[in-house]
């Protein structure tokens, strides 16, 4: 465990129980998720104590970066907003310096995204934690070249709204790093979003790459697109394991379990007290490697051992 990690840790163990004076309050939690994720929520912060329906709300927003949206969320005036890594992040930071802004599972690193000031000081109203996504990164493209262990190019997939993201940069430098590291040639492969699958298809054959990088990949046409890619037998890296238990090949990143469980209890902290100004960003230390072999096996590709080994979920 690293320094940061110990002092966010005693931070959070540090906090009071809820005082019997607000034993009857209701604390109201804005998440921004799916109803589908509301019982995931519900136990992440029922074993911090709070109890949804009892002595806090959670209340459950789709992902809408509308700036009026936002302001309409804050004027309810919630006691805390919780996030996942986006574009919601600095909007809800130009709406409200009051209400404690909690993110979880930010791919990027939060200091040079100007989130926060440091990680142990974040030094204004939000704080949270950090899977470093972005830093990962590499160690994908490695899984991926150890599975063609002579391919020469990868493709590096986005649609057009992911290159008007703050972090784009960041991650496009972190691809050029890794394949510098692999012998690899990065080619950039962008699509609109309402292309479709075949515009996509197209894309990828066009480019001659022989493994692809996926970020995001939560469009209508995801589907199609990856039975394209499993029939042209192309390795590809998806952003997040639920992607892999769908059909995708593998993907690799900071715990999303740890990243949520700790962000649900920094909320808890903030509701009994504490302030995200000096509550730390919680960093993950877990990196899961999520494997579909049900994907593998129709693609004809032989998962090396060292793969296997190292793989946290097997979707057989």
């Amino acid at each position: 465990m690293n320094r940061r990690d110990v002092l966010a840790a005693l931070a959070l163990a540090a906090a009071p129980a809820f005082p019997s004076a607000q034993a009857k309050r209701t604390f109201r939690v804005a998440i921004c998720g799916g109803r589908a994720e509301r019982k995931m929520w519900r136990g992440l912060f029922a074993a911090q104590g709070l109890h949804d329906g009892g002595n806090v709300s959670l209340e459950l927003f789709d992902w809408d970066e509308d700036p009026a949206r936002v302001r309409e969320i804050v004027a309810s005036g919630p006691d805390a907003v919780l996030l996942p890594g986006g574009g919601l992040i600095a909007l809800f930071m130009k709406a409200t310096t009051r209400i404690p802004i909690v993110f979880y599972s930010l791919g990027a690193d939060p200091v040079t995204m100007g989130l926060v000031q440091s990680y142990r000081r974040p030094g204004g109203n939000v704080t949270g934690t950090t899977n470093h996504g972005i830093a990962v990164a590499e160690k994908g493209w490695e899984v991926l070249k150890e599975m063609r262990p002579r391919a020469k190019r990868i493709g590096a997939f986005f649609d057009t709204g992911y290159l008007k993201e703050s972090w784009f940069p960041l991650v496009r430098e972190a691809q050029f790093t890794a394949a510098s590291h692999l012998g690899l040639e990065r080619v950039e492969i962008v699509v609109p979003a309402s292309g479709g699958s075949a515009t996509a298809q197209r894309a990828v054959t066009d480019a001659r790459v022989e493994l692809l990088d996926i970020a995001w990949g939560d469009w209508p046409w995801a589907w199609d697109f990856n039975e394209f890619l499993i029939q042209a037998a192309i390795p590809a890296l998806w952003e997040l394991p639920w992607q892999v238990k769908k059909g995708g090949l593998l993907a690799l990143i900071g715990s999303m379990d740890e990243a949520r469980t700790e962000a649900a209890r920094i909320v808890a902290a903030i509701l009994r007290g504490a302030d995200p100004a000096t509550t730390p960003v919680y960093e993950v230390r877990r990196i899961d490697l999520t494997l579909n072999l049900r994907t593998a096996r129709r693609m004809n590709l032989e998962i090396p051992k060292s793969v296997l080994l190292r793989a946290d979920t097997l979707v057989e």
